[in-house]
């Protein structure tokens, strides 16, 4: 995944489904060159968007054991 704020949705993920961080290794720039996180027995990759690179939509599905609890932890984590 390409992102504006890949530190963000790392914690985010953390907290609403569990996710446990593999890496995260930062750029001389202090944004994020290179981001894992396992959920599940699913890896994620992410890293932030250059400066220079086009915005870039997506979808992306998660399926959890319960939807309502990840969105209790996600609502929660936003407050802070």
């Amino acid at each position: 995944m390409v992102t504006d704020d890949t530190g963000a949705l790392l914690n985010f993920i953390t907290v609403a489904f569990d996710g446990e961080q593999l890496a995260r290794v930062p750029v001389e720039d202090g944004t994020i060159g290179h981001g894992e996180i396992r959920v599940g027995d699913t890896v994620v990759l992410a890293f932030d968007r250059r400066p220079d690179w086009p915005t870039m939509p997506s979808l992306l599905r998660v399926y959890v054991p319960d939807a309502d609890a990840a969105m209790a932890a996600a609502v929660e984590h936003g407050r802070r």
